[in-house]
């Protein structure tokens, strides 16, 4: 038997069946290490060399009740009477035998018990292996003279009389491997340097992305990776090496690469609205971007899918996707059997009404037992789920199978959801590898390499839009599908996301009287007084521009996972409540009411409508709050109630008649879901990670229980200039051409010093990294330029300035340090 692409010659015939482990049992006798799954034959250098992989080797079953035998048959005639009299029914003429008991030698025997020689015989008991090998000469001097040879491998127990398994195969047999295909999913908020390198490997625990890289470089075996657009931007800007050596392992053909979505939403949701589109192709322009090559197959967020995202993922230029539970769409009788695995799941699928557009679905046996072991190797229940597979391939002769195994990277990378740093999931997952590479009749390949062989699909006769969401997501059978929308609009067990009111600072300062002064509910895109009705609306009517796509990006991030909750129940509530990090998310979207109204001011820009400097106070994010907004035709500023900070800047260019932005860094991970920039609850005990993002202006207290970033501020409109009073100090804004003076009031001893965080041009910073954004000093101030576009010159007025080396993603840190209660601190603003 044959190993179609085996590069050593290895012969991999296997007849042990379940049935096999099933007789054995109910003889209570239960013995995987005399369970033979595969024999394999090699010629070499005047030798033969002869292996038995068993189901489970034990350590030092050789030393205990283990005997294998390797006989050899060929040509005409031979005995069919088995070495130290064993009884089998099987049949097996053959001319030479080795005999395995003990220790690192065999026995080679004629039929007539003559001992012919001895032979080395080496055990794995990870790789659950036993070879040995046998000069061509004793062959010879059993009358061989090149045919081609028959082989069987039995095993025993001491002093029983009885074969436990036997298997035979010969030369001309071929057998064809089972496909089986790693698929690894990562999505990551864009966060702090630390918290991304700390993902990207932990020494300490030896846990990270990174294992899962090492693991398949070290063993040669292909895996197929999805990262959403905001863990790609972790790692641009953050680990430049560790992309690049992605993409290296891309080129050696090492991973292969999904498209998909920039964070993860769930399509449904939002299918039909553009939402779906606008994301998918930005995942493939990722892709196509960092390998050059266009990805064929698209990740479904959380596979959450139903027939119109099915084909918004095919309009959007891809070829395929992956699904879970295929009897779902194309038998659904609505019964628990619906969501046990068949056949059906290793075949690639396809609908007439969506032609030239492939389904693949995950084997969850395969995906559960991924990063499970058992005595070195794969769990049992994994290992005869291979062997099953293997046997049903041959006995229908259909090599166009693919058995699929989805995780989450971070699962493997050792930090599953909900849990810190487990070390021995990365360990588990790389024994597994080491033993399917060492199996030849298992083939580890990728579903782009499958989809790229032209492998015949199972066609349905179904209508796409008549195929309701279907989800991994369910609580028991019956619920799957109801899941999504019980979350969305809730029901007696769960809070509504539609109906969700966020709060305004982001923490809760007495429950209700917190929550945004408008009331308005989150919703959805497609209804108008919602917050996401509202806001797609506005984004969809912005003039196409930077400031448009950052606005829709923005939008992308915030939806991030969408509805997603808590499995556990909120006693005070009685119901799960929205996960407070997708709290965080979503209470954001009403912020890109800013973007908006800046797409406003750019479109006025362009007219050459914009005739004199405005300054006006107005509620731009919906939550009865007005923001203050000072701009002329050069730069647009938005000032926040909330610190008195700058949470967005940008300047217009008349070379490309385009906006861009300068300061500001709306696609990084908020932790809160309202205008606070720091997470209070982390501030006080001392997290580094209370904070993801920087506004400009942010007023840092000495103490560090205090929160004086995120104080209310009263912001008053006086002329020409903007007025920003609170207890402890006052800024005054005023703006001339396109440099913006702040001149700052101290009245008592809490600051302790202003941060600014520049981001000039941050959507090229999204892809170029560290290396698209430089900051010098020269002649008292500092200048941060963008790469391609942007600048930003700090200078001050009694105040020293310097630059730190801060964790904040797509942002260049300056601090301003004040030597006296009056200081001034002026930002030039440049396209």
């Amino acid at each position: 038997m044959r190993v179609n692409e085996s590069k050593n010659g290895l012969l991999s015939p296997f007849q042990w069946t379940l049935k096999d482990v099933k007789r054995i049992d109910e003889a209570g006798e239960t013995a995987p290490d005399r369970d033979i799954i595969a024999i394999y034959l090699r010629r070499e250098k005047g030798r033969v060399h002869l292996r038995a992989d068993l189901l489970d080797l034990r350590y030092g079953s050789e030393n205990e009740d283990l005997d294998l035998y390797f006989l050899i048959g060929f040509g005409d005639g031979g005995s069919t009477e088995l070495p130290d009299h064993l009884s089998s029914p099987d049949k097996f003429p053959w001319k030479l035998a080795v005999k395995i008991y003990e220790g690192g030698k065999g026995i080679v025997i004629s039929p007539e018990g003559k001992k012919l020689g001895e032979v080395p015989v080496s055990y794995n008991a990870q790789l659950d292996t036993v070879i040995t090998s046998i000069p061509e000469d004793l062959l010879r001097q059993a009358g061989w003279k090149g045919e081609k040879l028959r082989i069987s491998a039995l095993t025993a127990k001491d002093f029983e009389g009885r074969v436990s398994d036997q298997v035979v195969a010969s030369e001309d047999d071929e057998i064809l491997p089972i496909n089986v295909a790693f698929v690894f999913h990562g999505n990551q908020p864009i966060m702090k340097t630390s918290a991304i390198e700390e993902k990207i490997f932990n020494p300490k625990d030896r846990t990270g992305f990174k294992r899962l890289l090492d693991t398949i470089e070290k063993y040669q075996v292909p895996v197929e990776i999805h990262m959403s657009g905001l863990l790609q931007a972790n790692f641009s800007w953050s680990a430049r090496y560790f992309l690049d050596r992605i993409r290296e392992l891309h080129r050696r053909g090492l991973i292969s690469l999904e498209g998909g979505t920039w964070g993860e939403h769930l399509m449904p949701y939002f299918a039909d609205s553009g939402v779906n589109t606008k994301s998918l192709k930005i995942g493939k322009k990722l892709v196509k971007e960092l390998t050059g090559d266009n990805p064929l197959i698209a990740w479904s967020p959380e596979r959450v899918i139903d027939g119109k995202t099915l084909k918004e993922i095919r309009d959007s230029g891809y070829k395929a996707t992956i699904a879970d539970y295929p009897t779902l769409w194309f038998n659904p009788t609505g019964t628990e059997k619906d969501f046990k695995d068949t056949k059906a799941n290793y075949k690639i699928h396809e609908l007439t009404s969506l032609p030239d557009f492939k389904i693949f679905f995950i084997d969850h046996v395969f995906q559960q037992e991924t990063a499970t072991t058992e005595d070195g190797g794969p769990s049992m229940r994994l290992r005869e789920h291979f062997v099953k597979q293997a046997l049903d391939v041959n006995e229908e002769r259909d090599p166009e199978r693919i058995l699929i195994s989805m995780n989450d990277w971070e699962f493997v990378a050792g930090f599953p959801f909900g849990q810190s740093n487990v070390p021995s999931l990365p360990d588990n997952f790389e024994n597994n590898i080491r033993w399917i590479k060492a199996h030849p009749w298992i083939r580890v390949t990728t579903p782009t390499r499958a989809l790229m062989s032209g492998w015949k699909a199972v066609r349905h006769q179904v209508d796409y839009s008549k195929l309701q969401p279907q989800t991994y997501l369910q609580e028991d059978y019956h619920k799957l599908r109801d899941v999504l929308d019980r979350w969305y609009n809730g029901s007696p067990e769960d809070e509504s996301y539609r109906n969700w009111i966020p709060l305004d600072r982001g923490w809760d300062y007495g429950g209700f009287s917190d929550q945004i002064k408008t009331f308005k509910k989150l919703g959805d895109v497609f209804t108008p007084g919602t917050i996401m009705g509202d806001i797609w609306k506005g984004i969809e009517s912005m003039p196409e521009s930077s400031l448009k796509d950052l606005a829709i990006l923005s939008f992308l991030t915030y939806i991030y996972e969408t509805a997603w909750h808590d499995w556990n129940v909120d006693p005070s509530t009685g119901k799960r409540r929205i996960s407070g990090w997708e709290r965080d998310m979503a209470g954001q979207i009403r912020q890109i009411g800013v973007l908006i109204q800046a797409g406003k001011w750019l479109e006025k820009v362009r007219s050459g409508s914009f005739k004199s400097q405005e300054i006006y106070l107005k509620d731009l994010n919906m939550d009865g709050d007005k923001e203050a907004v000072l701009s002329n035709d050069k730069v647009f500023i938005a000032v926040s109630p909330v610190g008195g900070k700058i949470v967005f800047a940008a300047a217009y260019d008349p070379k490309t008649r385009d906006a861009v932005p300068l300061l500001g860094t709306p696609l990084n991970f908020p932790t809160n879901e309202g205008e606070a920039q720091v997470n209070p609850y982390l501030k006080r005990i001392g997290s580094p990670y209370a904070s993801h993002r920087l506004s400009s202006l942010t007023d840092i207290p000495k103490a560090r229980d205090d929160l004086l970033e995120d104080e209310l501020y009263r912001l008053e409109v006086e002329g020409d200039e903007i007025r920003v009073k609170g207890r402890s100090l006052e800024k005054t804004f005023k703006l001339n051409g396109d440099t913006l003076e702040v001149s700052y009031l101290i009245r008592d001893d809490r600051l302790k010093e202003v941060l600014i965080g520049a981001s000039p041009d941050i959507l090229t910073l999204i892809s170029s990294g560290r290396e698209g954004l430089e900051a010098t000093t020269s002649k008292g101030a500092i200048l941060v330029r963008g790469s391609r576009r942007g600048e930003v010159k700090i200078s001050t007025d009694n105040a020293s300035l310097s630059l730190s080396e801060n964790e904040i993603p797509l942002t260049r840190e300056v601090k301003v340090i004040p030597r006296s209660k009056r200081f001034k601190i002026s930002l030039t603003l440049k396209p």
